[in-house]
């Protein structure tokens, strides 16, 4: 057990969210202060209304986390999207490890999407000032496209993923091939209700990470560790 205060940065530990697990989860007296997002850095960005259109998708390898059987069945809910929507576009950005098999194989049967290399030299911020729509199954690059201003769901078939460090983004989760139809089409369609859909994942999003730029010299000189020169 520790006795005294830990201070993390909540690009680490996913900020209030994570701080809470803690101190439900340890027996000690710790109080787990959040400082800051080094990722997320400013949530200040507009809507991308006009660009819901362009659908960028962060693709994780299946394993341990995200078995295939769940895997395949978000490709599949992806190539039925495309199918009843021709005009939407689609973005693959693969984890860095590259492409597995079960992504090759859903590329190889949807031309139509767009493969970045795994090695990109541009950055998530980047690809998502291109984007309106992001898709992912629980990778943080979610809460990332929140922030920018592009509308993010986490593509969840049969709730099969409800753990893990993005539980607190559940308003979000899409759990079948027929409510991503009925979202996405809204979103594309539907001007005002994207801008609400943005605002209020932003502010879900605002009770767990600090969106505001943070200042980690102000930061380190409340602490005592650093002094102003």
């Amino acid at each position: 057990a520790y006795y005294h205060d830990h201070f993390f940065d909540a690009s680490l530990l996913f900020g209030e969210y994570h701080r809470e697990l803690l101190e439900k989860g340890t027996s000690s007296r710790t109080r787990f202060l959040i400082s800051g997002s080094a990722t997320i850095k400013d949530g200040k960005s507009p809507p991308k209304a006009k660009l819901a259109s362009k659908i960028i998708y962060f693709d994780q390898p299946a394993g341990a986390l995200l078995p295939a059987s769940v895997k395949s069945k978000i490709l599949d809910m992806l190539a039925n999207l495309l199918l009843r929507f021709p005009g939407l576009s689609l973005t693959v950005k693969p984890h860095p490890v590259g492409a597995d098999s079960l992504l090759r194989g859903f590329l190889a049967s949807v031309p139509s999407a767009r493969l970045l290399p795994a090695n990109d030299a541009k950055s998530v911020a980047d690809h998502l000032a291109s984007h309106g729509l992001s898709f992912t199954a629980f990778s943080t690059t979610g809460l990332e496209a929140i922030a920018s201003g592009t509308a993010s769901l986490f593509l969840n078939p049969e709730r099969a993923l409800e753990c893990g460090p993005l539980a607190f983004m559940s308003d979000y989760v899409v759990p079948s091939g027929s409510e991503l139809v009925e979202a996405v089409s809204r979103l594309v369609s539907e001007e005002e209700h994207y801008v609400e859909f943005t605002r209020l994942q932003k502010a879900a999003l605002g009770r767990h990470y600090f969106l505001d730029p943070f200042d980690y010299r102000g930061f380190l000189e409340e602490l005592g560790l650093q002094t102003r020169r």
